[in-house]
């Protein structure tokens, strides 16, 4: 049921007006001005919720997998693993939620009539966590600087900000302003990944470099077509809800799944090995003492 929906029961209440006692001037006058404010709302259909259950599911298949690996290599080998599981478990946190009705709102549309569009806020808020971690795992084998590992993540979190800016924007100009300059954080993020990554990236080998390069690419034209996607659905408002969301769901296959799986399988065991506190915790070495005195 769509909300501000009214139910007409068959009795009638004692405190509300018949028909026969208001003249019928204003009731035409009412008639008359509800035609202008009738709406309309597009909201997920049974093809959208199968979409979301379906890669929960899937990405549950992919949190078990990434779990499995990181149990096959030293610990001192498990930070690309650690990070696709807790992407992953953002991801599954998201879709549940969207699957099961939640983290959602109705946005008007700005113009007449007024359509409301459903709009998934609750995909923003894993965003939050999950693009992040994926970044990072480039950053990471690429071998970025931390300035460059500050740049990509402060250039994904603008993108994801003014993603949901341009969605709540009413007014059309501002609402493609705020989606062309997240594609300028995104030209941001190509840049220090493509360009600074493979210079970095060399040092470690022509396989790793390769192998970088390809993933990478790959990842990055998947969330170029994020943003199409955007354009088409909640932008334009072209594609439907459901349609929004399968090629969402879509894409989150791609670029969570496959493409960690990818990731892991060829690069998990040949990773860096990290040593000190992140493997080992706190030790004897660098632990403050205190004397008795």
């Amino acid at each position: 049921m769509m909300p501000f929906s009214s139910i007409n029961s068959g009795s009638e209440s004692p405190f509300s007006l018949s028909s026969a006692s208001i003249p019928a001037s204003i009731t035409r006058r009412k008639s008359h001005k509800m035609e202008h404010i009738h709406a309309s709302y597009e909201s997920i259909g049974p093809m959208g919720h199968a979409a979301l259950w379906t890669n929960f599911a899937i990405l549950l298949f992919a949190f078990t997998c990434f779990t499995v690996l990181s149990l096959r290599v030293p610990v001192q080998k498990r930070l690309y693993h650690i990070i696709f599981i807790l992407l992953t478990s953002c991801s599954l946190l998201g879709y549940f939620a969207m699957a099961s009705g939640d983290g959602f709102v109705y946005i008007a549309s700005g113009t007449k009539p007024i359509v409301y569009r459903q709009f998934l806020w609750a995909r923003y808020a894993y965003w939050v966590f999950t693009t992040p971690l994926y970044l990072l795992n480039f950053a990471f084998m690429g071998g970025l600087s931390g300035v460059g590992i500050i740049l990509i993540l402060v250039a994904d979190e603008y993108m994801i900000l003014l993603g949901v800016m341009a969605a709540f924007s009413d007014n059309e100009a501002q609402k493609w302003t705020y989606f062309v300059l997240s594609y300028i954080a995104y030209v941001v993020v190509v840049y220090q990944l493509l360009i600074d990554g493979r210079r970095t990236v060399a040092s470690k080998g022509e396989k790793t470099a390769c192998l970088y390069t390809a993933i990478t690419s790959c990842g990055l034209i998947l969330w170029a077509l994020y943003g199409v996607v955007w354009a088409f659905g909640t932008g334009a408002r072209i594609l439907s809800v459901d349609a929004e969301i399968v090629g969402y769901a879509t894409l989150d296959f791609f670029a969570v799944t496959l493409l960690g799986l990818w990731f892991l399988l060829t690069h998990g065991r040949n990773a860096e090995s990290i040593e000190g506190f992140w493997t080992k915790g706190l030790t004897s070495e660098g632990v403050i003492r205190l004397d008795d005195n």
